[in-house]
């Protein structure tokens, strides 16, 4: 079970599936009953344990509501049909794993598989917990750093833009960052969409340890009722008809290394009431796969 243990558990970066594989593989070969109670990562008001049962199988009726407190200081604890083994990383334990049988004692060798499993368990639920802390900042880093809906210009008329920066994490929100800051200082020069891309990719074009991106710009003249396109890599914007009809803008996406190489823009005048939709590459999957696909194909 040992060897089996090493396929089955820690299978995926998420503690709630680390837990079932482990009730899982305990309830099927050693127990009636087995369940993995885990300890918050942040203490809990009062300074109570907080334990939360993350998985059970078979009889639960069989297992203890929560640990003990020797097994919460990292101590295993046998009693007759019932077994406790504490899931711990370098001293640090993260909760516990409980197992029982309706009938018999366990032995030496169920003993020492079960802290065989827990010592597995235990670095899983380290790892998830790790990455998703590092998602969460990234998540955080991400939103903070957000370019604003426009940018304005002394001429009156906003540019819009719409990017995504090439992979995830802390990385690639500090590179989204450095493009928002190089384009936040082009746009004042009041310059046609292909133009400010054009400048953004010269401005950056020496830092090559960047990760790669794409980006739309659309130049709204509300005075003229015209906008004004131009896309490096990334998927054309949405018009809405009155009548609710969506078509993305006939406009060829040229790959781009980074925000340059854009051709010349394409002007457009939007209905008054058909509104403009830039699409993300998530949303244009879900809602618009097959116009994506050919207008990437195009």
């Amino acid at each position: 079970m040992c060897v089996e243990a090493a396929d089955r558990i820690g299978t995926a970066l998420d503690e709630k599936i680390t837990c079932l594989e482990v009730v899982s593989l305990l309830g099927s070969g050693l127990a009636d009953a087995a369940a993995v109670d885990l300890l918050p990562q942040e203490l809990q008001p009062g300074g109570g344990p907080g334990v939360e049962r993350a998985a059970v199988t078979g009889h639960a009726e069989l297992l203890p509501p929560y640990p003990s407190g020797a097994v919460l200081r990292g101590r295993t604890t046998l009693d007759e049909g019932r077994l406790a083994v504490p899931l711990s990383v370098h001293d640090h334990v993260l909760g516990a794993v409980l197992i029982a049988r309706a009938s018999g004692s366990f032995t030496d060798r169920d003993l020492l598989i079960a802290r065989s499993v827990a010592r597995r368990a235990a670095v899983a639920v380290e790892h998830a917990r790790l990455f998703g802390q590092a998602q969460r900042t990234a998540v955080e880093l991400q939103r903070a750093l957000l370019t604003d809906p426009g940018l304005p210009c002394t001429s009156g008329a906003p540019l819009l833009v719409m990017g995504d920066v090439m992979g995830h994490g802390v990385e690639a929100a500090v590179d989204m960052n450095s493009y928002r800051s190089a384009l936040r200082d082009v746009p004042a020069a009041d310059l046609p969409p292909h133009r400010v891309v054009r400048r953004l990719d010269m401005h950056i074009s020496d830092a090559s340890a960047r990760r790669p991106a794409t980006c739309l710009l659309v130049r709204m003249d509300p005075a003229l009722m015209l906008a004004s396109f131009s896309s490096a890599g990334h998927l054309p914007p949405v018009v809405f008809s009155r009548d609710g009809v969506a078509h993305m803008v006939n406009r060829s996406c040229p790959s781009a290394r980074r925000c340059g190489r854009s051709r010349r823009c394409r002007t457009g005048r939007p209905s008054p009431t058909g509104p403009i939709r830039r699409a993300s590459g998530q949303r244009a999957e879900r809602g618009l796969r097959a116009d994506a696909r050919r207008s990437l194909t195009r």
